[in-house]
């Protein structure tokens, strides 16, 4: 499933396998358990650039009310207003969140 592995567990290092075999005082590796190796560190990567992409994309979402609130509560307010000015802030805010999370996703894209 997307999104369901922790980012956590992919970042420790590897527990230990019976992946090499000692011979004479030196480990031989398998090449199958290197590739299995290369395939749960792929395997890890995408779950974790899933994770992010689902984060920012509820992110996005939240930002999408917040903005929509915030135009909602200054068009009922004078525009010199204390309030409507806080409210300006607020959405400036809202604005580079949502550009942060859109660089964001654009760096994982170009992974």
């Amino acid at each position: 499933m997307p999104g369901t592995l922790s980012p956590r567990y992919c970042l420790m290092e590897e527990k230990p396998t019976l992946s090499s075999i000692e011979v004479a005082g030196s480990k031989a590796v398998h090449p199958e358990f290197r590739k299995s190796s290369a395939a749960a560190a792929l395997d890890c990567e995408e779950n974790v650039s899933e994770l992010v992409a689902d984060f920012a994309h509820g992110l996005n979402n939240l930002l999408s009310v917040i903005l929509g609130n915030v135009e909602l509560a200054q068009s009922s307010l004078p525009p010199d207003s204390k309030a409507s000015k806080l409210l300006a802030e607020a959405g400036k805010a809202a604005l580079s969140s949502a550009d942060l999370t859109r660089e964001l996703m654009e760096s994982l894209q170009r992974r």
